[in-house]
């Protein structure tokens, strides 16, 4: 852990003013620090990928992937296709499995041949 980043975590800022600043600032000089605490959060790191960084950030995907619903996103909105890592968490929620596998996949029995 960096200084920068424990000052950060001392303040209190929460995940999502974190994003916030970094939506409207995103070389803000408390860059890495914010990042820090949005890569704690899946759904956070999620939006910081899709809107921010606009690709994938490959230093949050263990916590994105273990979400179903965050993974789905992911895989949809920021990879664009299929993520092979996140598809055990993803198929534990009958519904975000039924939407990855129809339009990240694109083909609705997915599920039964894998």
């Amino acid at each position: 852990m960096t200084y920068e980043e424990l000052l950060i975590i001392l303040s209190g800022i929460e995940p999502e003013e974190a994003l916030n600043e970094l939506r409207e600032n995103p070389n803000h000089k408390h860059k890495s620090g914010y990042e820090f605490i949005i890569k704690k959060y899946g759904y956070f790191a999620y939006l910081y990928a899709k809107d921010v960084i606009k690709g994938r950030w490959p230093e949050a995907e263990e916590i994105i992937k273990t979400y179903p619903f965050t993974a789905y996103y992911y895989a949809r909105d920021v990879i664009k296709g299929r993520w092979k890592e996140a598809e055990e968490y993803i198929k534990k929620d009958l519904s975000y499995a039924y939407g990855y596998a129809r339009n990240v996949i694109g083909d609705e029995n997915f599920w039964d041949k894998n």
